[in-house]
């Protein structure tokens, strides 16, 4: 664990404050919100809140935009009940079938980031913080810090693949990247989420009070995504962000298995929201160049995630970036038998609550061998909560499912990875999938 003072007098000055600003706030800060009268209040800010800020937030621009435009991405359950996300999506960037080896991807010279952030040839500081200007005081600035550290998450600095820009949906897709660091993520846009959380608190969890007055509770949002134009300006911000993977693997039994997690307090962000295994951030742990596929990602956080990877979390010291395939039977057997795979992307996801975006896979282990003969060995890791387990559903189990996705609260990338990948997969194995009775809804 980080120490929250020096890291903050780092980012402090870099931002144009003084350290003798932010740290005093800090401290006093850190003490408040260790107090119990705290911890409920903000326990009390539950997930549906923050979605039902975000749609009185940008509901009437999305509107404006037309059919073509953004939509907010739901799930409509039997036909009445809806699950709201935090996704935003146009129609073209769901419900396509990409194969994940063909997606086209490349990363540029590490960027210099000015201005919003915008990239220019030069490399600069290393860690590029002075790029903001929003309109923030240091104390509302230090809040947002006390929010971050209090929750006693895991959080360290590491290179990661920011988004530039992606296109040629649904089939020909090509996405390009640019190196960057998880703090100037996690220091700018990544505090969104804290923003929200605290204009909830301070409100009274009055939605209505926090849109009316978002100049002055949400100015980060108003400096980053003020509007639909902003959401695929990719370049004005750190877009960090990653792959959200439903895994499925045949068994003798005629069905699927299918793992996913309960979020651990450890992780940054997401604590005990239900996910899939894997889900990560896109980032290179060896070679940037060789690693900007996003296929690395899948099958690294597959190996870290679910088959013991402790090594591949941090600091790795590997000359081969696919360095786990020989270590791990699990991973060896994938690569082996590849052609009993499909691996496919389903959809692209920005997070509207993050900053962030996600390409949706689905990969499927057709050979009830794999299951068979390492179901037993998969593993937890400290990114799982309390139970300390991976909880698993039968695709042929059409209660399990449906409870599995009206399940509140759900980190909303991941559900969205889940849906998109139980349709194609019902698509691909209709006898071994269950009648769905859920399916993506796209609204403005």
């Amino acid at each position: 664990m980080i120490d929250p003072v020096s890291v903050v007098g780092l980012i402090a000055s870099l931002l144009g404050f003084s350290a003798r600003d932010i740290i005093p706030k800090l401290r006093v800060y850190l003490r408040d919100n260790s107090e119990l009268a705290f911890r409920q209040k903000r326990e009390s800010v539950r997930h549906h809140m923050l979605v039902e800020t975000l749609r009185g937030y940008y509901c009437a621009a999305l509107r404006s935009e037309g059919p073509a435009g953004f939509h907010f991405y739901e799930v409509e359950i039997d036909g009445k009940n809806r699950v709201l996300t935090s996704v935003v999506a146009k129609p073209e960037w769901v419900g396509f079938h990409a194969d994940l080896d063909k997606v086209r991807c490349t990363v540029s010279p590490r960027p210099a980031a000015l201005g919003d952030g915008r990239i220019v040839p030069t490399a600069s500081n290393a860690h590029g913080l002075e790029i903001w200007n929003p309109r923030i005081s240091a104390d509302r600035l230090a809040r947002y810090y006390a929010l971050v550290f209090g929750a006693g998450s895991r959080i360290y600095d590491q290179e990661l693949y920011r988004l530039l820009n992606v296109g040629g949906f649904p089939q020909d897709l090509s996405v390009s990247f640019g190196l960057d660091s998880y703090f100037r993520y996690r220091f700018g846009v990544g505090l969104l989420i804290e923003e929200l959380t605290l204009a909830l608190m301070e409100n009274t969890f009055n939605i209505d009070a926090i849109v009316r007055g978002k100049a002055d509770y949400l100015p980060l949002r108003q400096y980053f995504l003020p509007n639909a134009s902003r959401f695929s300006d990719y370049q004005s911000r750190v877009c960090a962000g990653g792959i959200q993977v439903t895994f499925a693997m045949a068994r003798d039994a005629g069905d699927f298995v299918i793992p996913t997690q309960m979020r651990s307090a450890s992780v940054d962000g997401g604590q005990g929201w239900r996910s899939i295994v894997p889900m990560a951030y896109h980032q290179p742990m060896v070679d940037a160049d060789e690693e900007v596929s996003l296929e690395c990602s899948v099958f690294r956080e597959l190996f870290e995630e679910l088959f013991s990877g402790e090594e591949a979390e941090e600091h790795v010291k590997r000359v081969e970036p696919d360095w786990y395939f020989e270590e791990c039977p699990a991973l060896k057997w994938l690569k082996k038998n590849r052609r009993n795979l499909t691996v496919k992307c389903t959809c692209f996801a920005p997070n509207l609550l993050f900053g962030t975006y996600d390409f949706g896979i689905l990969l499927v282990v057709h050979d009830p061998a794999f299951w068979k003969k390492f179901g037993k060995q998969m593993s937890t890791n400290w990114e799982i909560g309390k139970a300390k387990k991976i909880t698993t559903e039968s695709s042929g189990n059409l209660g399990g499912l449906a409870a599995l996705v009206a399940e509140d609260p759900w980190s909303d990338q991941g559900l969205v990875s889940l849906v998109e990948g139980l349709t194609l997969l019902k698509a691909l194995e209709p006898k071994r999938v269950a009648e769905l009775t859920f399916r993506r809804q796209l609204t403005q």
